[in-house]
């Protein structure tokens, strides 16, 4: 019987979590080819009080965390500099 931990921080609705369950099921089930009714997932969640980074609470971060915001970059973001970079190879 699979058991999946995954330890996140708090504040994701029930339906994402749910989402998130199934998908991560599915993933176990196609990887280990076992029924769907093995596999056992916990979400474990855990306060910004309770998580740090660099020494410094997380709820006592910047909103990019204790990084900085020169270190956070979104798929999104990044997306956008590839599309850039391309349109640029194409003039």
């Amino acid at each position: 019987m699979p058991i999946v931990q995954i330890t996140m921080l708090q504040g994701r609705s029930p339906d994402i979590k749910a989402a998130l369950i199934g998908k991560v099921t599915a993933a176990i089930v196609e990887a280990l080819r076992v029924p769907k009714e093995k596999v056992r997932i916990i979400l474990n969640e855990i306060s910004k009080d309770n998580y740090g980074e660099a020494g410094i609470p997380l709820s006592k971060a910047g909103p990019c965390g204790n990084l900085g915001c020169s270190f956070v970059r979104t798929a999104s973001s990044l997306k956008a500099d590839e599309t850039r970079a391309a349109q640029q190879e194409a003039r």
